[in-house]
């Protein structure tokens, strides 16, 4: 796929935000694409969705095993042991979002946050 590869090339570059959308859409007309899968859970969790791509993993180990009752294959398997086995990763900082995302952010929270410890007056 195309798309697939396109994906590799924005992700080296650090721009996930923008791929979520289309990986969704593909990953959803094409369910049993690992492949493709793994490239969602790689980009979720460098937005900082560690947990979204683990949910996504057992769901679509769910439908193999239950519609083809086969598991996952090695890329796959790997890609979740990987995620497993690694620290969360923070959410990207504010440069890397979209700027309607940093300014509904900045709406709903105060930043920077008063009264942490080690914070000047």
């Amino acid at each position: 796929m195309a798309y697939l590869a396109y994906a590799d090339n924005r992700v080296d570059g650090g721009r996930y935000e923008e791929l979520l959308p289309g990986l969704r859409a593909l990953a959803a007309s094409h369910p049993f694409d690992e492949r493709l899968t793994a490239r969602l859970m790689t980009v979720l969790e460098r937005c900082g969705r560690q947990a979204e791509a683990l949910h996504l993993y057992e769901r679509v180990r769910t439908q193999l095993a239950e519609q083809l009752g086969v598991d996952p294959g090695p890329e796959l398997r790997r890609r979740h042991l990987e995620l497993l086995s690694s620290a969360p990763v923070p959410a990207p900082p504010w440069s890397s979002c979209r700027a309607s995302c940093r300014a509904s952010c900045r709406a709903s929270c105060r930043w920077p946050p008063h009264g942490f410890p080690g914070q000047g007056p």
